[in-house]
């Protein structure tokens, strides 16, 4: 069987390395593994390219148990504010964290895009409530960093 080293080209490539097993013989070692050590492969897994928790989550119903179930491994939330879906999956890192202090990255609307003020306000306004959880709030942008720290100024 192949080697993990020898799959570098993405979450894909691991997917399929993992769950690829000869029909002949047992499943691959990895599926005997404890929850406590998949969780631990994933947030070993974590960097910025290529999130872990999702493709991990994707190999079967116990890893996604297991992955979901973790709710370390969902504790960096970022939001790229009118990326579609964006929002949305913010929402499903507030909700898996559970109680876990949270990393909040917001990066601003594209140049050359118009949005007004109170769209940027309504769409952080599902942070706000997790506001005793943030850990470390990073905010990339130019021109609308006022606007996105209008929510977190109003609940402090």
């Amino acid at each position: 069987m192949a080697s993990l080293a020898a799959h570098e080209s993405g979450p894909d490539d691991l997917i399929t390395l993992i769950t690829a097993a000869p029909s002949t013989q047992s499943p691959p070692a990895i599926f005997s593994l404890p929850d406590e050590l998949l969780v631990e492969i994933a947030a070993a897994g974590q960097v910025h390219e290529f999130d872990a928790e999702w493709a991990l989550s994707h190999i079967s119903h116990r890893f996604r148990d297991a992955i979901i179930g973790a709710p370390t491994l969902w504790t960096v939330v970022y939001t790229q504010l009118l990326v579609e879906g964006s929002v949305e999956i913010s929402k499903l890192y507030l909700e898996r964290s559970r109680a876990c202090k949270i990393w909040v990255t917001l990066y601003e609307v594209p140049l050359g895009v118009d949005v007004e003020r109170h769209s940027i306000v309504d769409r952080l306004s599902h942070l706000v409530p997790h506001i005793h959880r943030i850990r470390n709030l990073r905010i990339a942008g130019h021109r609308l960093v006022d606007a996105m720290l209008t929510p977190f100024r109003e609940e402090i």
